[in-house]
């Protein structure tokens, strides 16, 4: 981790212990490692900072740690070393505790068949907002809202074992809809979702972003979530090897190729523009790509 990065998470502990809050993170991973029961060290020495408000990419390739991170995370498992503090208070693992983390947490499992289990979508949607004592015209509202938003309505009160693969898993995203958490936690959300749903969701997640939403997103689909998240933490071998944003992570190659990260198709076109000015802001999407042609094409023919 930079020394710009140790900086800021040594403003962020001072802020707290003078209860002054910069912008309160959701989480503070305090030299967090977990180790699982065989003696495999899943994560190790992990120090960073979940901010509210933030469209976080998690990446790293597979044994990287980052279910490990999300179970942490959710309050499923208790870290082996080190402190986990949510909205300025560690979490001690006691039912009331977890309970509540759970309420403002929302995790979608990367196999849907571990989430569903009700009869039908419509049961299977409701039963989060059921357990969290929601009135009952809440519950129903809820519901509607998240089928429509996955586009589950005509399929509501299908058994959830009749539903494709793609089904599943808008099913499991409609369910952590309906509890409307603050933190969205979703492991390779794409991975059974045809091009048309996976950029809906990306979309959808737009416009759930509000001043206090948080997205954690962890994929292998990194032409996907570039131009969408605004910040990336990258994990390899259980540990946090990068912290930050995109323009800084994408242009070091020895990081990319250390924990087997794809370069962005938009960034390397990017690069191969500016290669010998260097003076133009990497485009986020095809539209400012457009553009830094235009650009440099008035700048070569005047």
């Amino acid at each position: 981790m930079g020394d710009g990065n140790v900086y800021y998470h040594y403003l962020i502990t001072l802020a707290m212990l003078g209860g002054v809050y910069l912008t309160a993170p959701y989480f503070q991973l305090n030299d967090v490692g977990y180790c699982y029961p065989d003696g495999t060290m899943a994560l190790s020495n992990c120090t960073f900072t979940i901010p509210k408000n933030k469209k976080i990419a998690i990446l790293g390739q597979n044994g990287s740690g980052k279910s490990t991170l999300f179970q942490l995370l959710m309050g499923l498992i208790p870290p082996t070393h080190g402190e986990i503090i949510f909205e300025g208070s560690p979490l001690n693992y006691k039912k009331t505790t977890t309970s509540l983390l759970r309420q403002k947490v929302g995790l979608i499992f990367q196999e849907a068949d571990h989430q569903l289990f009700a009869s039908t979508v419509e049961q299977d949607v409701m039963y989060g907002p059921i357990n969290l004592g929601w009135p009952k015209m809440k519950i129903q509202q809820q519901v509607e809202e998240a089928l429509q938003f996955t586009e589950l309505t005509p399929l509501a009160e299908r058994p959830v074992h009749f539903l494709s693969g793609g089904q599943k898993k808008r099913a499991t995203i409609a369910g952590v809809y309906a509890m409307d958490p603050s933190v969205f936690i979703l492991d390779e959300p794409t991975s059974s979702l045809d091009y048309y749903f996976s950029k809906q969701l990306m979309k959808y997640l737009d416009l759930l972003l509000d001043d206090n939403r948080t997205f954690l997103f962890a994929t292998h689909q990194i032409n996907l979530v570039y131009g969408w998240a605004d910040y990336y933490i990258v994990l390899h071998d259980g540990k946090v090897i990068y912290e930050g944003n995109a323009q800084g992570l994408f242009s070091n190659n020895d990081m990319l190729q250390l924990a087997h990260i794809e370069k962005p198709w938009l960034f390397e076109v990017y690069e191969e523009l500016v290669k010998d000015s260097g003076v133009f802001a990497p485009p986020s999407n095809k539209a400012e790509l457009f553009k830094l042609i235009q650009e440099k094409n008035i700048i070569k023919n005047p």
